[in-house]
């Protein structure tokens, strides 16, 4: 596949003004990239206050857990990619702990995916690259605050800023663009490992590009799998050296296993996601895909290919997590969004202006519908957030607080798998008294020899630390509706429950328990 060639320095204003480029002055697409930039900021500006909820505080309190010398996998017990609480270390470090740090945070991820855009998209003209960037940001931020920095939407993000090196790479001739391309694409999959499809994805189209071209860069390849070892080096380092490389080892091979069997959907619940989920992109993705087709003949090149695919891969990633949770799509997404940019700006290019101006207007209403969508899901305040409600996080944290002041300060544990427990904890910066951040698997899978081995860890670090506070949610998965009832599927953790704690106060989703 050939890729689309840039203007060369040197010659002609004519010369150097491609057929790409032939109409980027033109009202229309001053008038398309004006509401596009202006819609986006739009959306930045109605979620920048949103708060930090669901799966990331539970990040964010592992990498708490581990600024205060506990090592992943040894002593906090996490299936999660070891780049994840890593990642929220290095957001603690750099911006503090905030709920608008957390959001910047976010943005700057937005950010590396805007580069990895202009790299993919820079041959196609400044359309392409403001259209999928402002797509890009706008599907993210649309769903509401449960997408803010979830794990898939930061894998997704440095994939894409991998697959810009990548080509940038393939432009330019140089190695270093493959080392880091590699090195992105596998610190995408160190935070979550459904990652690791997107690295084979860009190291066989290396691989495919280097064998049909005429001048054989091997260099290439080899370069990118040099990249891609430098994440896999430092993470062996820090196992090895902090003695947690063989737990480890038993989580990515006994849990993660087992936890990869709960809450699986059909395949028919998750096309149903699928449509729902990218509905405001389907009818673009397929009129843009259609109208492209018949444009041109060689719309088919090295970027454009790489997108199709790397949209393909965010499928399979999809389908393979098969939680049906919405931001597992982040990948899909990310990618479609590119794919429309390209689509977009090549149809832009026709040479009848009336064409490009019905074009433009149609796509600005579009965007001018989706802007009232997006207010009215921040205008209730909580879009996708399930059982979950920041309010009660903070009646919590009172509550933990008063006990506390009354002498009830000697330790603190939580069961809870993401209802906003942990975040009362990490709120109030309390060390937890065992590394269990998570209850679920608890109840699962009681005659799997690794669950049992876990049961017995807990009850033995709960009854050597005696924390005067225990703290259980009413949450239970992949089961919503068992809720306390969970706790009957453990028969040894409730006899030792009403043998050592008594019910102190019961607030809407969690009971606290008190020591007896």
């Amino acid at each position: 596949m050939a890729t689309v060639s840039l203007p060369q320095p040197g010659k002609t204003a004519q010369a150097r003004r491609p057929a790409y480029f032939q109409y980027e002055d033109s009202i229309s697409q001053f008038l398309l990239c004006g509401i596009l930039i202006v819609s986006t900021l739009i959306t930045v500006w109605l979620s920048w206050r949103w708060q930090i909820v669901i799966d990331a505080p539970l990040m964010q309190y592992a990498a708490f857990l581990m600024d205060h010398g506990q090592v992943l996998y040894r002593d906090i017990i996490d299936m999660n990619g070891i780049g994840a609480p890593f990642s929220s270390r290095l957001e603690l470090h750099l911006l503090g702990y905030s709920d608008l740090g957390w959001r910047i945070y976010d943005l700057l991820f937005i950010a590396l995916g805007g580069i990895g855009i202009f790299f993919i998209c820079r041959p196609f003209g400044r359309v392409a690259v403001i259209f999928s960037t402002c797509l890009f940001a706008m599907t993210h931020i649309q769903p509401g605050m449960r997408e803010v920095g979830q794990r898939d939407f930061q894998m997704a993000a440095l994939e894409l800023l991998s697959a810009g090196f990548l080509l940038q790479g393939f432009r330019t001739r140089k190695p270093g663009w493959f080392v880091a391309s590699g090195a992105a694409a596998m610190f995408g999959a160190s935070i979550k490992p459904p990652g690791v499809l997107y690295v084979a994805l860009l190291l066989v189209y290396t691989l495919a590009v280097v064998i049909s071209g005429r001048n054989r860069k091997w260099t290439w390849p080899m370069s990118f799998v040099a990249g891609a070892a430098v994440p896999c080096v430092l993470a062996a380092s820090y196992l090895i050296f902090n003695g947690a490389w063989h737990p480890f080892v038993e989580i990515y091979s006994k849990f993660l296993p087992l936890y990869s069997q709960l809450g699986r959907k059909s395949l028919a619940e998750l096309l149903s996601i699928l449509k729902d989920y990218i509905q405001p992109l389907l009818l673009l993705i397929s009129a843009s895909g259609l109208l492209l087709t018949q444009k041109r003949e060689n719309w088919l090149n090295q970027e454009s290919g790489l997108v199709l695919w790397g949209s393909l891969c965010g499928l399979g990633c999809f389908f393979a997590q098969a939680k049906g949770w919405t931001y597992q799509l982040d990948p899909l997404v990310v990618f479609a969004s590119v794919w429309c940019g390209i689509a977009i700006a090549t149809l832009m290019r026709d040479r009848r202006a009336m064409i490009r101006l019905a074009l433009s207007l149609g796509l600005v209403l579009w965007v001018v519908v989706w802007i009232p969508t997006f207010i009215r899901h921040t205008s209730i305040g909580q879009t996708s957030l399930g059982t979950f409600d920041p309010r009660y996080v903070h009646f919590l944290e009172s509550e933990i607080s008063k006990l506390r002041a009354e002498g009830r300060n000697n330790g603190i544990q939580v069961m809870d798998t993401c209802q906003g427990a942990v975040l009362a904890l990490y709120d109030l910066k309390l060390v937890q008294s065992t590394g269990f951040l998570y209850d679920f698997y608890f109840y699962q899978f009681p005659d799997q020899p690794y669950i049992r081995q876990l049961r017995l860890r807990f009850l033995k670090e709960m009854d050597a630390a005696r924390p005067d506070l225990l703290i259980i949610s009413s949450q239970s998965w992949p089961d919503s509706k068992l809720g306390y009832k969970r706790l009957d599927q453990w028969p040894d953790f409730r006899n030792s429950l009403d043998a050592n704690y008594k019910l102190e106060e019961e607030l809407p989703g969690y009971r606290i328990y008190v020591h007896r």
